[in-house]
């Protein structure tokens, strides 16, 4: 059982947003999430970091589908969390991000909820930022944690437009 309050879940989320994530106390961090989704929790351990999250009540894809993206731009947000479901929309779309937003001050995209196609992967480091730490992370709801999490002192997985996985 766990609670929000409970000081291992919190020591656990400052670990991973600290040292895998690279989370700084200037830091403005945004998460496409609900709060019956256990990145909530995630995000709002943030503050333990003392960065500054960032909310955003609704549908994400309105009023269109570069919402997320001007809200990016706009809050000059430095780690976006989103899902491979919504990577995989903005693909389907061919909404371009990079070309569209100014999103100079993103220093890193977290993805999880299911797993990313390699095509997702390409699509990250083509149509939104070539120079960013793509952190694909997986989780569990029952840990309210991660299973597994980036590195960003770890190589970048992109090489030339395609995925490479590193050992």
């Amino acid at each position: 059982m766990h609670g929000a309050g409970r000081r291992g879940i919190l020591l656990n989320h400052l670990k991973e947003l600290i040292l895998h994530s690279d989370l700084k106390r200037e830091d403005r961090i945004f998460y496409i999430t609900t709060c019956s989704w256990m990145m909530w929790n995630w995000l709002l351990s943030s503050l333990g970091a003392g960065a500054t999250i960032v909310l955003y009540d609704g549908n994400p894809n309105y009023p269109d589908a570069g919402a997320m993206w001007k809200l990016a731009q706009d809050e000059k947000i430095n780690i976006f969390g989103l899902s491979a479901s919504y990577v995989h929309y903005l693909r389907s779309e061919g909404i371009r991000p990079g070309k569209d937003y100014d999103l100079s001050s993103l220093r890193q995209i977290s993805q999880t909820g299911s797993p990313l196609s390699a095509e997702g992967f390409e699509y990250i480091y083509r149509e939104i930022k070539a120079d960013l730490h793509f952190n694909s992370i997986a989780g569990g709801t029952d840990i309210n944690g991660c299973f597994a999490i980036g590195s960003p002192s770890s190589p970048s997985m992109r090489e030339n437009s395609r995925v490479r996985v590193w050992p």
